[in-house]
């Protein structure tokens, strides 16, 4: 009885993760915000609520990269949460990427 009741919370927890939520971080090396900010995500990505999101980190320093050196050059960290839905809605976070500012702008995105 008790492997029922484990399993069925484990697969409420999997559903609960999807997101409609895209995160995509673009930073450069040798940045030591961006590195605050990359830990930030980690961490949120630990929180089983959080667990399965997408992420994509961008280094705007490679050649392929060029528009997003050009726009963001001077300002990375940024961290765009969009709504995978909804591209319109969209919301960046610049330089200091801070755990729970990030869980509120997900949540304001996500409505």
């Amino acid at each position: 009885m008790l492997g029922r009741f484990v399993r069925r919370i484990h697969v409420l927890r999997v559903c609960n993760t999807q997101h409609n939520v895209r995160l995509q971080l673009f930073s450069k090396e040798h940045c030591g915000l961006c590195d605050n900010a990359k830990v930030a995500v980690a961490n949120l990505l630990k929180r089983p609520e959080y667990e399965g999101m997408e992420v994509e980190t961008i280094d705007i320093t490679l050649p392929e990269n060029k528009t997003w050196w050009e726009k963001y050059c001077l300002d990375v960290p940024v961290l765009h949460v969009e709504n995978k839905s909804d591209s319109g809605r969209l919301k960046k976070i610049f330089h200091r990427v801070q755990e729970q500012q990030l869980i509120e702008t997900i949540k304001e995105v996500e409505k």
